[in-house]
């Protein structure tokens, strides 16, 4: 049937050449940036699949820079805990040299004075060792806690001990006690039985009952000492007796310096090489120092050995999620290329079919002039 009111054939081919327009429009687009998902128009289910996998990535990739951060922090205080077990390695030298009989006292007096000073020197590197500001072997950061994944529970703690000297058992008397004695002797001055008494009742009722009875039950040599230096100060200053108030304060402040591990572990573990019978003892003492230092670097190595598997592990992860990504994605440049192409050649031709479809409505005119 001929008709002019309507050109189907037109119509047709409009909407062939609009069709293949379109797919002209996606084959350059995918083309151009590379993806074959560029809006949830493209693919709604694999763009959703491509952003959780997007968001895993890049999690990893934080996680790896984490464990890398684990590794620095560990190798950091493994290095310092090498310096710390050089210096007991030192000072164990210098005891076996003051165990030796032919040494004379003023040569204990020196060797002693090194080694009190390479104790002062550990503390100061344990003090002051630190990554990105956070301490690492002066007990205050304990545990470190890694974040080594993407999800919440994957973590790696890495250990961090205490390598004071007092926390290794080889420091040195401690001088809180002395100024507690002082600040009790200041605060009771009413007398030797006074001070005495108030000195023993600190000793003997604080809340870490049972520290003064060491070396066979009798009383540590040095309290015995600052019990008689006490008496010995109260009868030479006698004054008037102070509030019981005061007493009591003092005997509560000196009663928790007493009951402080690590005040008490100081008396308990001081290096001594003033004579040959207690550098003998410090042998003993910093063997299990040297042993506590090499566990904890142990024990580091450990962590810095867990943390670059993990990395592997992560790497590998990143990979294969990368390359899943990809294949939901990525363009294939081949076939959008053929694509493209197909799409261009559609195009030209639906061009041409809407010509010659409105070519034929003029045949129409020609039986009207007829």
């Amino acid at each position: 049937m001929t008709v002019i009111g309507t050109n189907i054939a037109a119509m047709r081919a409009q909407s062939a050449s609009q069709s293949a327009s379109m797919q002209l429009q996606d084959s350059m687009e995918r083309l151009s940036s590379g993806k074959r998902i560029n809006s949830a128009k493209d693919d709604a289910a694999g763009l959703a699949i491509s952003t959780k996998m997007t968001a895993q990535i890049r999690s990893l990739n934080a996680a790896a820079r984490n464990a890398n951060d684990g590794i620095s922090l560990a190798q950091t205080a493994e290095g310092a805990l090498g310096q710390i077990s050089s210096i007991l390695q030192r000072i164990r030298e210098l005891a076996v040299q003051s165990s030796n009989g032919t040494v004379t006292d003023t040569d204990r007096a020196g060797l002693d004075n090194e080694a009190r000073a390479l104790l002062d020197q550990i503390n100061t590197i344990a003090q002051t060792t630190d990554f990105n500001g956070v301490k690492l072997l002066d007990g205050s950061g304990g545990a470190i806690t890694i974040q080594t994944g993407a999800n919440a529970t994957d973590k790696v703690d890495i250990a961090l001990q205490n390598v004071q000297a007092l926390a290794l058992g080889v420091g040195k008397t401690s001088s809180s006690i002395n100024s507690a004695i002082n600040a009790l002797s200041a605060s009771t001055g009413g007398g030797v039985a006074t001070a005495e008494a108030a000195l023993r009742r600190a000793l003997e009722s604080g809340t870490r009952p049972g520290y003064i009875a060491w070396a066979g039950g009798a009383h540590v040599p040095a309290l015995n000492s600052a019990i008689n230096n006490l008496a010995t100060a109260a009868s030479n200053n006698p004054c008037a007796p102070r509030p019981d108030s005061a007493v009591t304060a003092a005997e509560a402040t000196l009663r928790a310096v007493i009951a402080s591990p690590a005040n008490m572990g100081s008396m308990a573990a001081a290096i001594d090489l003033s004579t040959s019978a207690t550098a003998s003892q410090s042998l003993v003492k910093l063997d299990a120092a040297l042993n506590n230092v090499a566990a904890t670097r142990a024990s580091l190595g450990a962590s810095q050995n867990r943390l670059a598997v993990t990395i592997d592990n992560i790497t590998s992860t990143v990979t294969n999620l990368t390359e899943a990504r990809s294949r939901i994605e990525d363009a294939d440049f081949s076939a959008e290329t053929t694509a493209l192409a197909k799409a261009q050649i559609l195009a030209q031709a639906s061009t041409a079919m809407i010509a010659q479809a409105n070519q034929a409505q003029q045949s129409v005119l020609s039986l009207i002039r007829q």
